[in-house]
């Protein structure tokens, strides 16, 4: 039989905003009332049970395209504002945000319109160049609303489609809720080194969810998924080789992206480290980016991961540099409890050790990566299609 398991996930929205700060989640697991409504039918398999669990699905799914509608009005709303602190950016010396992704963007004409005016204001900064360069910026937030509108039609016309192969791979005996809900065995203290390796991972920047980083997730899901689809369907070699050829554009494709956000981070070496010294002592912070990291993922989420951190650090794995995390971990409690200038410093020497190491780590495990790249998707392949 075929597991359609994580190309089914990579497919669906049928999620609830579960986390605490209430943002989007690049990767989101399933909601807690799906997975009721799912043991509900497993345990009584009726059509009333089957029923139950399509209404869950809809909720779900109307949930996310009200939350997407809810953030592009907001995006709407704050146009002038969220413009003009670009510009702030610009007269400081800085560039928007959207300027530092290193990412696939399909906004190119309109960036690099915004980089040329940008360009251009730097070497003379009158009035008149600084109004090309808000008239690039009202160019490409105009692009960038548009992209957003294109993204919840597209989302609202796959319904159909997406609930009636949900529904039939939930309803059926391929599915394995156990491992979707596999509960972590790792402590928080446990992980901080590779909570700092997650943040050297993304170019050491504490940033939002990348848009472009969720349209590259998008298109390998559906490519998987497709191919996936296809497979079984027809069982033949040609198209488990298809289906092998788009897991590993995706394994490559992330290992690109992540090797390029590592080149960022260790450019910034100690610049960078500072700027995640200061969140990490906020316990808020903390354990947001444990949750993230311990929660299950899509298709393309567990790629990255994998890529990213060797594992998919879900349910029982083994945490890199454990027992500095530990001690990073007292020290931090320590401040915590009564913090004093010189407690602060024992923190940050101890951070910054472990910061600086897991560069080093970090370095040599893409170097490693790249030639397991194959291997990896034939041990993806091997899971979606047996």
């Amino acid at each position: 039989m075929k597991n359609l398991f994580f190309a089914i996930l990579a497919a669906l929205f049928i999620y609830a905003p579960a986390l605490a700060f209430e943002q989007e989640s690049e990767h989101p697991p399933l909601s807690d009332n799906t997975k009721r409504a799912i043991a509900d039918y497993k345990q009584k398999p009726t059509e009333a049970n089957k029923q139950k669990l399509l209404k869950v699905m809809n909720e779900n799914y109307d949930a996310v395209i009200q939350l997407k509608r809810d953030n592009l009005a907001e995006r709407v709303r704050d146009r002038e504002k969220n413009i003009n602190r670009w510009i702030q950016a610009i007269r400081s010396g800085d560039v928007p945000p959207f300027m530092k992704l290193n990412t696939e963007n399909h906004k190119g004409n309109e960036r690099k319109a915004v980089g040329e005016a940008v360009e251009a204001y730097r070497k003379n900064s009158s009035r008149q160049n600084e109004n090309a360069v808000k008239k690039s910026l009202d160019v490409y937030y105009d692009a960038f609303l548009d992209e957003q509108e294109k993204h919840i039609k597209e989302t609202e016309d796959s319904r159909e489609t997406k609930m009636a192969t949900a529904l039939n791979h939930f309803t059926s005996d391929r599915f394995r809720p156990g491992f979707q809900t596999a509960k972590t065995t790792i402590q928080q203290e446990d992980a901080l080194a590779e909570i700092i390796c997650c943040y050297i991972a993304v170019g050491a920047e504490i940033v939002p969810v990348n848009p472009e980083a969720r349209v590259r997730e998008r298109k390998f899901n559906s490519a998987i998924g497709t191919a996936q689809a296809d497979y079984a369907k027809d069982s033949t070699e040609k198209n488990k080789a298809k289906l092998k050829e788009e897991l590993a554009k995706a394994f490559q494709a992330a290992y690109e992206v992540r090797l390029e956000e590592f080149a960022k981070a260790e450019k910034k070496g100690s610049d960078g480290a500072r700027t995640l010294f200061v969140q990490i002592r906020n316990t808020d912070f903390c354990a947001g980016q444990f949750l993230d990291l311990t929660q299950q993922r899509n298709l393309y989420g567990r790629i990255d991961r994998t890529v990213t951190l060797g594992s998919n650090t879900v349910g029982n794995w083994e945490p890199r540099m454990k027992t500095e995390s530990r001690e990073l971990a007292k020290l931090l409690q320590e401040y915590e409890k009564s913090p004093t200038k010189q407690k602060e410093q024992t923190v940050e020497v101890k951070f910054n050790d472990i910061y600086h190491k897991m560069l080093v780590v970090h370095k040599e495990h893409l170097k490693d990566t790249q030639a397991k790249i194959d291997s990896l998707a034939e041990k993806t392949l091997k899971e979606l299609a047996d």
